[in-house]
């Protein structure tokens, strides 16, 4: 009888083994899209600033100071 409940354990082992793989690759796989998503997003912010400093020095505007900064 034990060899049985044994077998049983292992089978219930290693199917949440494999379920937890599954769960790990879906989780790398949206931490990854999230951060190709963030670098896009960086991306996009870095030509409209670039675009919006340009428009001003071609306008001859002065820039506004920026006051608050970001420290990460």
């Amino acid at each position: 009888m034990q060899c049985f409940f044994r077998k049983a354990d292992l089978r219930e082992l290693k199917r949440l083994h494999v379920q937890e793989n599954r769960l790990m690759q879906a989780l790398a796989s949206k931490a990854l899209a999230a951060k190709e998503e963030q670098i896009k997003k960086f991306e996009i912010d870095k030509q409209v600033l670039a675009y919006v400093v340009c428009a001003y020095t071609k306008a001859q505007f002065p820039l506004p100071e920026l006051t608050a900064r970001v420290d990460r």
